[in-house]
């Protein structure tokens, strides 16, 4: 709605402003499954990160690895 491209966001969430016609759906032939074999993380690696963000990310990564994080 800011203008801001795609987001993955429950029907729940957006169910009013897709039936008005102010947010359109995209990609309706794909589903997200929680029962799928692979996760992906998106992120600019080359924009400044905050310190929060590249925490999680790291942490992530390492949680993915089988690390301690």
């Amino acid at each position: 709605m800011a203008g801001l491209g795609i987001g993955l966001v429950p029907d729940y969430v957006v169910q009013d402003v897709i039936a008005s016609g102010d947010v359109v759906t995209a990609l309706d032939d794909y589903r997200l499954s929680i029962f799928g074999t692979h996760m992906y993380l998106l992120y600019l690696p080359n924009r400044r990160q905050t310190r929060a963000v590249r925490t999680c990310i790291d942490f992530l990564l390492a949680k993915a690895k089988g690390g301690e994080g």
